[in-house]
């Protein structure tokens, strides 16, 4: 059961370093802050619910992968320094203690601590691609709702969502194709467009189309690496049903 997402009206306020209070909706981007011995907080415009929802999701469906227990998840409305209205997410979390791998991988960590990250990441992974879709051909996140990796979202105006769900692989590698041909990428020349048109369904192709669950944002800094030698998966915000490459 995921929680209700709570919406206030009103902007959290904390104390800055010279003692005065600040409307942190209305000044941050994405920031994580450690709150007690056992809590920490990620909170920002650019932190969405659904990345607790989804560390909520995978804690719910699997039994070998560790993320830090969500406690809470909610959203104030506010405005930014321009006067634009956004909102807020906070996601109250358990606090991890430990160090990240980008800290540790080639410093302190030797041969055996290295294999055996390796060996926890390769089992976490092997569970996570293991959560069946809600269809056999979904791509897409959990809830029926759509895909938050960068290669899909777009901003741009007068240009077809792109995100998905998707009903099919073939629906996906068009959304792909038509990101690159957006203005986000820069004015593409027409004969480069027609080449990724021509190879990108011959080459991202997983043979069998068949969706499996994703980190999408697998990097050292996300994964943790606590004193007892246990890995500790982060940043869940892209996560859902990928294509297996």
């Amino acid at each position: 059961m995921l929680p209700r997402i709570l919406y206030r009206n009103h902007c959290h306020r904390q104390k800055t370093s010279n003692g005065r209070s600040q409307r942190a909706a209305t000044t941050t981007v994405r920031r994580v802050v450690r709150v007690s011995q056992n809590y920490m907080v990620k909170y920002g415009w650019l932190v969405e619910p659904i990345e607790g929802e989804n560390m909520l999701y995978v804690h719910e469906k699997t039994t070998r992968i560790r993320i830090p227990r969500v406690y809470a998840i909610y959203c104030e409305k506010g405005r930014d320094w321009r006067g634009i209205d956004r909102t807020c997410t906070f996601i109250v979390m358990e606090y991890i203690d430990g160090q990240n791998l980008a800290a540790v991988w080639g410093k302190t960590l030797n041969y055996e601590g290295k294999t055996s990250v390796i060996a926890q990441l390769r089992d976490a992974f092997d569970e996570l691609r293991s959560l069946a879709p809600p269809s056999p051909t979904y791509f897409g996140s959990i809830r029926n709702r759509q895909l938050r990796d960068g290669m899909f979202l777009t901003e741009e105006k007068g240009v077809r969502s792109s995100n998905g769900p998707f009903q099919t692989e073939d629906e996906l590698t068009e959304a792909l194709i038509q990101k690159m041909e957006s203005a986000e990428y820069g004015e593409f020349p027409a004969d480069m467009a027609a080449y990724y048109r021509r190879v990108v369904p011959r080459v991202l192709r997983s043979g069998d189309g068949r969706p499996v669950f994703s980190h999408s944002d697998l990097q050292n800094k996300n994964v943790m690496l606590q004193p007892d030698g246990k890995v500790v998966i982060v940043d869940w915000a892209t996560a859902g049903w990928y294509p297996v490459y």
